[in-house]
């Protein structure tokens, strides 16, 4: 009997908006995705539709986030073959805080506090203007 490669699952933190990356990602056939989506997010249709497929797990923003990772876990137990994510990846920086405690309170692998404030700190350094390309403009 040949054996079958267990494929990794990752729990995905959606943008606020359909992005490439997540395009990407859903195309790939080597990795299992759930998504982690926030209900306050506005997404259009058209990727909702394209989306529809991959299991999804909304966050309830009027709830502890305690609590929604507590309803998180009890939907991976109660759902048959759902993926397990393994790992959670989460690009908009805005969220990563939250995606880093909510990763903590479901036993996922996540950054840490210190890890955040430096990826934080590195979004919101600005880059010196010489005054070369300040009149260029």
């Amino acid at each position: 009997m040949n054996a079958t490669p267990i494929r990794p699952a990752v729990l995905l933190v959606e943008s606020s908006r359909a992005t490439a990356f997540t395009d990407s990602l859903l195309s790939r056939d080597d990795v299992d995705v759930v998504l982690l989506r926030c209900d306050s997010a506005a997404l259009s249709a058209d990727y909702l539709q394209r989306t529809a497929h991959v299991p999804t797990f909304t966050l309830d923003s009027t709830q502890p986030l305690l609590e929604e990772a507590a309803r998180y876990l009890r939907w991976m137990k109660g759902t048959r073959n759902l993926p397990r994510p393994r790992m959670v990846c989460a690009l908009p920086e805005a969220r990563q805080t939250d995606t880093r405690r909510f990763a903590a309170l479901v036993d996922l692998p996540h950054l840490t506090g210190q890890q955040v404030t430096w990826m934080h700190g590195r979004m919101t350094q600005q880059t010196p203007t010489t005054p070369a390309l300040a009149h260029a403009a």
